[in-house]
């Protein structure tokens, strides 16, 4: 599409998220205007991704659907004629937003979504003269995937084994227990290796391997994710089948209209595979409902983040710990070995420090709220709304660059698979295990360049 379209949109959507956010403050609108504000803007928004992304699907735009769900879902439930409160809460902590608060969450989340759509527009509308990469041979890029080839049927044995072992966890004590031995003794470093190497060399399969490795990586996900649902984790389930339609839009094309009909369906496809589910009978046991009530229903209970953000804004003060552990891996590792002191999960995450906060009993025994990239930005503007959206404009224009950058590069096409499913998780989820993966990429990848490079010169030498 021409570039003066482009920025046609652009100009416009800069405007319509000006009007909104000036237009917010002045009056508290009832839930039905709020939530009509949210729908439209948002999928205006993530039309004008469409199109500045010349018409294919990315992973970002495929964040803004996860985000849509997480956060709108009470939204798109009330437009829909699902009748639930949207600004309330009734988990861990009850309570509903006063209209000073409802305003200024709705000028929040809509701030967000305008400041990182304009981010990411700007980005794709000036795009890099030069690439920042990290330049390998062709020698090199063969070396690391047939490392990545090789060390595939290790890692197969050890997520499936994972698996099993979880899943016997769950079936003997419930989906709780997967999280109690977390939350009630001492912290430990190092959770979830397994899983974190696993996803990179899922990126490493994209970027350097055949197509042949990158089929059996895929499998592995599916696998997995096959597990995840049968446990009750929707989250893995659904991020699995965007990145597998992400990965069919490579070799066949998908219209804006096509794509929103397979996020419906994969909806369909989530609540009906979650219905099989350990957990299902807890969170789906009302029989009275008909199959459209249900889907509204579990629409509207996905969007409980919403409420999960504002009710991480209740919290006056979080430990400091967080702030560098969320960003740093190892951090709270390395404090607890120099000071000597026990930590535990309330002491180094925000979500479990909120969860420990608002209800002791239950966090003890495994329950916990969850997190979302909006309270993490809004902990790092340092509660300040224009830092907020700044960081927001930052977020959208640095993912552009990355998917920019990875059309060309063999090592931002890796990071950008590996990435693809955090970020997708981000709306339901926080910076901790974003940028631990980010940390580990680089340490993996560039360790897996030098070792390859020592090992050529020791060949050369010999």
């Amino acid at each position: 599409m021409r570039n003066s379209t482009k920025e046609n949109l652009f100009i416009i959507e800069v405007m319509v998220g000006m009007i909104i956010l000036v237009i917010l403050p002045i009056h508290c609108f009832c839930d039905s205007i709020y939530a009509w504000i949210f729908v439209c803007f948002y999928l205006f928004s993530v039309y004008s991704i469409w199109i500045i992304s010349d018409s294919k699907i990315n992973p970002f735009i495929l964040f803004f659907l996860t985000f849509g769900l997480f956060i709108g879902g009470r939204f798109f439930g009330k437009v829909l004629g699902y009748n639930a409160q949207i600004f309330e809460l009734d988990f861990f902590i009850t309570y509903t937003a006063s209209p000073a608060r409802k305003i200024e969450l709705m000028i929040l989340v809509i701030g967000f979504i305008w400041a990182s759509v304009v981010g990411y527009i700007c980005s794709c509308l000036y795009k890099p003269k030069k690439v920042l990469d990290f330049p390998t041979t062709i020698t090199t890029n063969a070396a690391i995937a047939n490392i990545v080839d090789k060390s595939f049927y290790f890692l197969a044995i050890v997520v499936v084994y994972s698996c099993l072992k979880n899943l016997s966890k769950v079936l003997s004590e419930g989906y709780v227990a997967l999280y109690l031995k977390e939350q009630t003794e001492a912290y430990s470093g190092g959770n979830g290796m397994w899983g974190v190497l696993m996803l990179i060399f899922f990126g490493l399969a994209y970027g350097y391997g055949t197509r042949g490795i990158q089929k059996k990586y895929l499998l592995l996900y599916v696998i997995q994710s096959i597990f995840s649902i049968i446990m009750g984790q929707r989250g893995g389930f659904g991020t699995t089948l965007l990145i597998l339609l992400w990965i069919y839009s490579f070799k066949h094309e998908i219209s804006l209209k096509k794509m929103m009909i397979c996020c419906v369906v994969g909806v369909l496809l989530i609540l009906f595979a979650f219905s099989f589910s350990i957990r299902a009978a807890a969170q789906l046991g009302n029989d009275s409902l008909s199959d459209w009530e249900m889907l509204l229903s579990f629409i509207s209970g996905q969007g409980i983040t919403l409420m999960i953000f504002d009710a991480s804004r209740l919290i006056e003060e979080y430990p400091i710990l967080p702030y560098f552990n969320s960003l740093i891996p190892g951090v709270s590792s390395i404090y607890a070995t120099l000071t000597g002191e026990t930590l535990h999960s309330y002491d180094v995450t925000f979500p479990a420090y909120m969860g420990y906060c608002f209800n002791t009993s239950l966090f003890y025994k495994g329950f916990g709220l969850g997190w979302s990239v909006l309270s993490d930005i809004y902990l790092y503007a340092n509660r300040y709304s224009l830092i907020f959206i700044f960081l927001s404009f930052v977020f959208g224009f640095i993912f552009s660059r990355i998917e920019l950058y990875a059309i060309s590069s063999r090592f931002y096409k890796s990071l950008l698979f590996t990435l693809a499913f955090p970020l997708m998780m981000l709306p339901r989820s926080g910076l901790n295990t974003f940028c631990t993966l980010l940390v580990y990429f680089f340490v993996v990848v560039l360790g897996l360049i030098f070792f390859i490079q020592l090992f050529k010169r020791g060949k050369a030498i010999n």
